[in-house]
């Protein structure tokens, strides 16, 4: 696990650590004291260890003495050569505020510079450098679990693996140990693994509830044995009979914790069936729900409609659209935050309605076979105004219609360019015990862009666009709904729900930019 990073301080001529901190400030005349203006910026890397640093490049600006600070920088050098930059969002206030960085290069064992530079209310420009010394790479692949069992007599620990970077490594080991480093479960992973894997983790009888460690050995490149650890805790948050099956159709993920000790509960992860892995963190420095994709060349969307309160009053709380894709340039993995702001506020509750989907081979006129979509029901609850006391309580309900799952069925159409359209826009499903769902997506302005539920009962009919969502009831069936061409359409019937996203485009000149991506899940029960 990453060590607690040392404050610097960012004064003059000061001597922390074995690191010399130079301070120069600028005009204006100073209006607050040399003494505080020496000391109002502090920085820091979030880690010693480079692997981590590749895997999650974040710094930490401390102001203090001062009330505000714009335009706040953090360079990172190494050897004369920029290893990273980063810029602090917005105005920081007193406190903490994160820095995400951008890096140039991979980190590597040994010392580096970090330059943090802003203007200090009171203080003008402020520029401070200090020396920072990165410890060995651990081994580049991360662990997270997924949910514990007891399947006849023994537990089943199901950790999710990956790797940083996209780096490979070869010969990984994993290892379960337990509070007094005894190993109780280990498994091998054969080949090599380059990309998201699941290893079960099977004990010789029952696990007790506590904290335990999670620790992957092996090699990556030329290198010596090299190692990683997580700290994991085992208790009823973790529980889930999911974990006795690789590719389970229904899952629940926790995170669970308070009295500002998130280590070892801040993190849970789940399977997304035919698509990847995906997790969801909530910790006083970041809140969010990421997915990992298996496959690159395709194209992966997070059609997200998400209600947050942060507040008493209506100022303080948001309806809204969001899209999360995976598509050329994008990277090995996207998130969507459950945060508002940055640093997040200090208490938040809130609800995420997803429905991640498959959209085929990136720039393809549309695949024959295409991953069944999977929905995802984020909610959560934090409370991070004192840190002593701090709390965070989060779910992820994760459904997928996956071989031999029952109440779960789903439709999907994707075309990409007018010519691809023909033979692609219509698809259907049938719902055991409640009808034929049916999504059509025609090229064209004159096009049919709807779904078709073919049912006698009623229901309810709810779109969602940008930040508004509108229900209305229908008396009788069949019920019929227009796509958006933005947006998502929740049908609830007897028995019944329906999610659909859907996003479209059939009036561009170039009609091979033309393209329709709808995917419905049905949940019966």
């Amino acid at each position: 696990m990453p060590e607690r990073p040392r404050t610097l301080l960012l004064g003059g001529a000061t001597a922390v650590g074995g690191a010399l901190l130079a301070l120069t400030v600028s005009a204006p005349a100073l209006a607050a004291s040399t003494a505080t203006c020496r000391t109002a910026l502090t920085g820091t890397l979030d880690t010693r260890d480079p692997t981590t640093l590749q895997d999650r490049p974040v710094a930490t600006v401390r102001l203090s003495g001062a009330r505000s600070a714009t335009g706040v920088r953090v360079t990172v050098t190494r050897r004369g050569r920029t290893l990273a930059t980063g810029r602090a969002a917005g105005t920081v206030r007193t406190g903490t505020a994160p820095v995400e960085l951008r890096l140039r290069g991979t980190p590597a064992r040994g010392p580096v510079r970090i330059v943090v530079r802003g203007r200090v209310a009171g203080c003008g420009t402020v520029r401070g450098t200090a020396s920072w010394r990165l410890s060995a790479p651990s081994l580049p692949v991360r662990a997270t679990l997924r949910a514990t069992t007891v399947v006849a007599g023994r537990s089943v620990v199901r950790v999710q693996l990956r790797p940083v970077a996209g780096r490979r490594s070869r010969g990984v080991r994993v290892a379960l140990l337990n509070a007094a480093g005894k190993r109780v479960a280990s498994a091998n992973v054969p080949g090599t693994l380059s990309g998201p894997t699941e290893v079960a983790l099977q004990a010789a009888g029952t696990l007790p509830s506590g904290a335990y460690r999670v620790t992957a050995s092996g090699r990556a490149g030329g290198s010596a044995t090299m190692r990683a650890t997580a700290a994991v805790v085992l208790s009823a948050a973790s529980t889930d009979p999911s974990a006795a099956s690789a590719t389970p159709s229904r899952q629940r993920a926790v995170v669970d914790w308070s009295g500002g000790k998130p280590t070892g509960r801040d993190v849970a992860g789940f399977v997304l069936p035919g698509i990847g892995h995906g997790e969801i963190l909530c910790r006083p420095d970041a809140q969010g729900l990421r997915v990992y994709p298996t496959d690159l060349r395709r194209e992966t969307s997070l059609l997200n409609w998400t209600y947050k309160d942060w507040g008493a009053t209506a100022d303080t709380r948001e309806k809204a659209l969001r899209e999360a894709l995976a598509t050329t340039g994008t990277g090995r993995d996207f998130s969507e935050g459950l945060n508002k702001f940055t640093p997040p506020e200090k208490t938040s509750t809130g609800e995420f309605v997803a429905l991640l989907t498959d959209r085929g081979t990136i720039a393809g006129p549309g695949d024959a076979a295409l991953a069944a979509p999977v929905g995802v029901r984020v909610t959560w609850v934090w409370d991070f105004t004192s840190t002593g006391s701090a709390r965070c309580h989060a779910e992820a309900e994760v459904v997928a219609q996956t071989a031999g799952s029952t109440g779960i069925a789903s439709a999907q159409v994707v075309w990409r360019g007018d010519a691809a359209a023909a033979g692609r826009d219509v698809a259907g499903t049938d719902i055991p015990g409640v009808g034929r769902l049916t999504v059509v997506c025609q090229a064209g302005p004159a096009g049919i862009r709807n779904i078709t539920l073919a049912t006698g009962a009623g229901g309810t009919v709810t779109t969602r666009q940008a930040s508004e969502d509108v229900a209305v009831p229908q008396t009788a069936g069949p019920i019929i709904a227009e796509l958006p061409n933005n947006g998502q359409v929740q049908i609830e019937a007897a028995g019944v729900r329906i999610l659909v996203s859907s996003r479209w485009k059939v009036n561009d000149p170039d009609p091979g930019q033309n393209r329709c991506s709808v995917a419905a899940q049905a949940v019966v029960g």
